[in-house]
């Protein structure tokens, strides 16, 4: 049977889901998604649109004498985009967070080396520690734009 993973990691068949199976924290998780959505593809929205309208189509000749179009784009403004980088802030930093498992697996493994066991502990927590800056560099950034 098709499972599927809700947003708090409930697992549950896909054909039995009942708006009963919706829990209040499944709902929030789900706005908050919504809303992040919502904010990626107004950003996603305002990139096209100054790409659209920033486009220059210029004509290159080539060493053999061919013409071949090539496209410069010139953007007058600069494109705040909040959402987009929390998300890949965010990303970013669980794809850290998911390396230092994997490592701290790498040294709990049975006949891994106390060298080896090392290497594996401190790059993770090269990894963690890593991660921790940039959502420290995420939350100072959102506090200095909503001021």
């Amino acid at each position: 049977m098709p499972y599927i993973q809700t947003l708090s990691g409930k697992h549950i068949n896909y054909t039995d889901i009942q708006h009963d199976d919706i829990v209040i924290e499944d709902q929030a998780a789900l706005c908050e998604s919504l809303k992040i959505r919502d904010a990626l593809a107004a950003e996603n929205l305002a990139l096209k649109e100054a790409l659209k309208n920033g486009v220059v189509e210029k004509h290159q000749q080539t060493s053999y004498g061919i013409s071949i179009g090539v496209k410069s784009v010139i953007v007058q403004r600069e494109i705040e985009t909040p959402a987009t980088d929390a998300f890949l802030a965010d990303l970013r930093s669980s794809g850290l967070d998911e390396m230092a498992i994997a490592y701290r697996n790498f040294a709990n493994e049975e006949g891994c080396s106390c060298n080896m066991q090392s290497s594996y502990n401190l790059t993770a927590e090269r990894a963690e520690s890593y991660a921790a800056y940039i959502r420290r560099q995420e939350a100072a950034q959102l506090r200095g734009s909503q001021v």
